[in-house]
């Protein structure tokens, strides 16, 4: 069913029903085309669409996510929201913790978009301690 609603959304262009694409936690298997949709210009749900591939943490994601967090969409610019989809975009590449993700988030870190940059930044850190974290319980079990 969530197939059917996204492919009937990427065909329709219609920002109506690209926002019944959102309204749940999805299907692992519908994640390339949730994050093909996620691409689309002509929708107004970017931000949930990533927050709910963020849930999924699938590594397939990776990619387009890195892209959509790179472009400007002008009705999140003219909302001023377009920094909070960075964010969060950031974060989901954080929770799909692949070397991929890692891989995207060191070449957003580098960004020219100051607060895209202090996102990418910020996530790095806690990729850090949480490697930090998972190497000092490794040795608290042995």
């Amino acid at each position: 069913m969530q197939a059917a609603l996204i492919a009937q959304a990427l065909a329709s262009k219609n920002p109506d029903d690209a926002y019944q694409c959102v309204n749940w936690l999805p299907e692992p298997g519908v994640a390339p085309m949730l994050s093909k949709l996620l691409l689309e210009p002509w929708h107004f749900s970017h931000e949930e669409m990533v927050f709910n591939l963020a849930e999924l943490a699938h590594p397939d994601t990776v990619t387009p996510i890195f892209q959509a967090a790179t472009r400007y969409l002008e009705y999140l610019v003219r909302t001023d929201n377009q920094h909070s989809f960075q964010r969060k975009s950031a974060y989901a590449l954080l929770g799909i913790g692949t070397l991929g993700s890692r891989l995207a988030l060191e070449e957003l870190a580098g960004n020219a978009d100051y607060m895209l940059r202090k996102y990418a930044r910020e996530c790095l850190q806690r990729w850090e301690w949480r490697a930090n974290y998972m190497a000092r319980m490794g040795k608290f079990r042995a």
